[in-house]
């Protein structure tokens, strides 16, 4: 069963795995790549959890503006990204505030290879993806919020049927 768009950010719910109570399959699209396919099994109840989290996601995101000014949407990616990376001029581990604020789909073993944000330009909010071994190539789309919270609403109400 498909939930969402595989173009901005879908989910195909898949069976159980034979024999498990706890374990479904799951595959996860965002910005038409296929995020997961290393690890498409997933944990239900801890999957269930992280994407009632996601769903209520603040988008407080007005507040992190100036540090954006005049960045494109890969830019801001890039420059949130960097707030991890200890040799550059953004590292902020201590006082971060900017990274964990845009980041969703960091959902454990399912997405450790992805980095995932939504970032806003121009009033417009984006989605924005790269794999952790290709930090250079930045997939982005627009989207809303109401999709966004909405897709993710779906999926927590499939994922609650098969637990």
């Amino acid at each position: 069963m498909l939930i969402g768009d595989k173009n901005k950010v879908g989910f195909e719910v898949g069976k159980k795995l034979h024999n498990s109570v706890n374990l479904v399959y799951l595959d996860i699209w965002v910005c038409g790549k296929h995020i997961n396919a290393h690890d498409n099994v997933a944990h239900l109840p801890t999957l269930a959890a992280a994407c009632e989290d996601d769903a209520d996601f603040l988008f407080d995101l007005e507040r992190f503006q100036t540090y954006f000014k005049g960045l494109t949407v890969e830019g801001i990616h890039q420059f949130i990204l960097s707030t991890r990376d200890e040799n550059s001029e953004n590292y902020d581990l201590e006082d971060d505030d900017i990274f964990p604020n845009h980041r969703i789909l960091d959902w454990g073993p399912n997405t450790d290879t992805v980095f995932c944000f939504i970032v806003k330009v121009g009033g417009q909010l984006y989605l924005t993806m790269c794999f952790d071994r290709e930090e250079n190539k930045v997939f982005s789309c627009p989207l809303t919020k109401n999709y966004f919270t909405e897709t993710l609403k779906a999926l927590f109400c499939e994922l609650r049927k098969k637990i």
